[in-house]
């Protein structure tokens, strides 16, 4: 079997000239552009401004934890997320500057958050959010309906002015969601934790 001829090109980095044996794959995925890794990541680096050897913005340093924790079988989260098949997106697993086109730069206190979480990383599943906000998108969230609208039990407690725990107590003891809702805790339990139920309305 013949083996392709190698081929000599100038890095564009550093200017070095180096040797390569071109394929199609390599070609198509632009490997084989640098002579080194490094001359790969310090010509994406100063394009995009986000990445450089000793400090990366957040905006960088979420995009690589994205796919770290998707593809890396020893991250701390991977069985969560890659070992879930939990996958990034081809557009934005080949380049850093598709995400950052996509997502803007990370705002202060926000990180990346999945609206769906069956679905993956991905245009129009993800947004920057706050870790209250993150939290209230877990799976293990209880949604509520109740006068027309959905929202997790949490939004329900703060919108009447409850503790969580005392809504979920008056739920799991068998009151209807409007009472549990529109009746004041009692001051005299801790957390307004009603010991003796009353028959649901």
């Amino acid at each position: 079997m013949n083996k392709r001829p190698w081929i000599k090109r100038h890095c564009p980095a550093c200017g070095v000239e180096f040797e390569m044996r071109p394929s199609p794959s390599r070609l198509t995925s632009n490997r084989g552009t640098y002579c080194s890794r490094s001359c790969s990541t310090s010509i994406t680096a100063r394009r995009h401004g986000h990445s450089a050897r000793n400090h990366s913005t957040p905006t960088y340093t979420t995009w690589a934890a994205m796919i770290s924790r998707c593809e890396n079988t020893k991250h701390h989260k991977y069985a969560a997320y890659g070992g879930a098949g939990v996958v990034v997106c081809d557009r934005w697993r080949s380049a850093f500057t598709n995400f950052l086109a996509d997502m803007g730069e990370r705002p202060t206190g926000k990180t990346l958050d999945r609206i769906d979480g069956s679905r993956g990383y991905e245009p129009g599943n993800c947004r920057w959010a706050s870790p209250r906000e993150q939290q209230r998108n877990i799976k293990t969230n209880v949604m509520l309906s109740f006068d027309g609208r959905t929202m997790c039990l949490s939004d329900w407690a703060e919108e009447f002015g409850l503790h969580k725990r005392t809504l979920s107590y008056r739920i799991r003891a068998g009151w209807s969601l409007e009472r549990a809702l529109k009746t004041p805790p009692d001051p005299r339990c801790r957390l307004g934790r009603e010991s003796a139920p009353q028959p649901a309305a």
